[in-house]
């Protein structure tokens, strides 16, 4: 499976994307110009996205279009943002359809490559996830259409998180293995109701066979996954990495070895659990009460749910809750929106807090940890909410926002505030933006603020606070 990146802010393309893409085109006018039975017969639907490339300098967009495969992914592009995706379903090269359908450029060239396009999702992907993910500088751009290898597709479709794989699952053997984790984690419990585990006793019950952070049991899971890497089992989390755990949620960090191809494998069978909802077993030292230690000889085992993949920060975001992720997550219509917590989800039950999946939806929104007012390290950026947590303020993305500790602190103790209507940052009376050290003037550099409800709920109550002190 490969990535087909495309660029789509030019005159032409936008023309294009509203002729081709948002109307579609009926398959009878397809098989007019490709008429190919061997080719017909695969069009399934009444009509189909198209889009076409044209062969560039050196023949780079052709040569790129040649490694395209049925049932690759297409990601459209402008704005500094990914827009768009979808299934690639059929390509072939054709000349007078594509003039037919879009012309040709001012220089004679047609965008003869084509390819339909199936399945088409909406995404809100900035740029700078790509840099992070593909290590790129600051100053990358998009020049033109990029086809990906497969190892880097793999992990731009992780942190895009492009929802089109479960399908491919082979759901007989996922039934059977979901029966194998019930009666494993059966066996767990009966032996943890009186003792925690022996090593030897987590090997036998098969939630854990491996010197390495993640155990896929490659054996018993391998033909779940179109990949055949299998499915993850178990994660160890015995101080070889650096992994923070709370009361119902926890952070788990990626594999960092030399072996590249295994800890790909293993980061692939973490997120194939996360999209099967399958559980997995966590692995930690415990004393001979069950209580958690650094270093023994007993284990604690718990059942525990993948919430969230963040190739951003090499990490995953794990849930001991049954109810996995529909435990946390709120309606993405609702993300861009603002609303006290108790009403926060149309549904009447509440939804569970927690600042790792927090996190993890400001990466989604806003990209990589970067304070909004100054320069300061990533390791000392923290997660804000605008609404505090102790004002009943929810977790929503729109109700976040990036600050080092320093920035964060002093917007917890009222030193400064955003104007909801300009975006400017606004001192107390006691204090500038210099004396606050605050570098930027305004959160208008960023693509996707926070909620004006939020914003302005905060500067209602900054106001009427130093109304209060004064």
């Amino acid at each position: 499976m490969r990535v087909h990146i495309v660029p789509c802010g030019d005159k032409y393309a936008r023309k294009h994307h509203a002729k081709t893409i948002e109307k579609l085109v009926p398959r009878e006018e397809i098989i007019l110009f490709e008429n190919d039975e061997k080719f017909t017969s695969t069009l399934k639907d009444d009509a189909y996205a198209c889009w076409g490339v044209t062969n560039a300098k050196n023949n780079s967009n052709y040569k790129n279009w040649q490694t395209m495969q049925k049932d690759d992914i297409c990601i459209m592009y402008r704005d500094k943002t990914f827009f768009s995706c979808g299934k690639i379903t059929a390509k072939f090269k054709n000349k007078e359809f594509s003039e037919y359908l879009w012309g040709s450029k001012e220089d004679g060239q047609l965008w003869e490559n084509m390819f339909l396009i199936d399945e088409i999702k909406e995404i809100n992907v900035p740029l700078d996830v790509l840099k992070k993910v593909m290590g790129y500088k600051e100053k990358f751009f998009i020049q033109g259409y990029t086809a990906f290898d497969n190892e880097s597709s793999e992990k731009i479709v992780a942190a895009f998180q492009i929802p089109f794989f479960e399908k491919s699952f082979n759901d007989t053997a996922l039934k059977v293995e979901i029966e194998r984790r019930e009666k494993m984690w059966m066996e767990i419990q009966k032996i943890q109701n009186i003792r925690p585990l022996t090593a030897e006793e987590v090997r036998s019950i098969g939630c854990y066979g491996s010197a390495r952070g993640i155990w896929r049991d490659t054996k018993n899971t391998s033909d779940i996954t179109p990949s055949g890497k299998g499915v993850c089992v178990g994660i160890s989390s015995r101080g070889k990495y650096e992994d923070d755990f709370g009361e119902e949620t926890g952070t788990y960090d990626y594999p960092k070895t030399e072996m590249r191809g295994q800890d790909s494998a293993d980061i692939e069978s973490l997120r194939s659990a996360m999209q099967l909802k399958l559980p997995i077993f966590l692995i930690r030292n415990a004393n001979e009460k069950g209580e958690l230690i650094n270093s023994g000889k007993r284990r604690k085992v718990d059942k525990v749910f993948v919430l969230y993949d963040s190739p951003e920060d090499n990490s995953i975001v794990i849930t001991f809750s049954e109810g996995g992720k529909d435990d946390y997550e709120i309606p993405i219509e609702e993300e861009d929106t603002f609303q006290e917590r108790e009403t926060s989800v149309k549904t009447t039950k509440s939804k569970k807090r927690s600042q790792e999946v927090f996190r993890k939806k400001l990466l989604k929104r806003i990209g990589p940890k970067h304070c909004v007012l100054c320069d300061a390290l990533p390791e000392v950026i923290e997660a804000a909410h605008i609404r505090p947590v102790k004002d009943n303020g929810g977790d929503q993305s729109g109700n976040g926002i990036w600050l080092c500790r320093n920035h964060h602190s002093l917007f917890d103790l009222n030193k400064w505030s955003i104007d909801p209507k300009y975006l400017e940052i606004i001192p107390n009376n006691q204090n500038s933006l210099n004396s606050l050290q605050i570098m930027r003037s305004n959160i208008r550099h960023l693509k996707f603020p926070p909620s004006k409800e939020a914003l302005e709920w905060r500067w209602k109550n900054w106001k009427r606070f130093y109304r209060r002190t004064k």
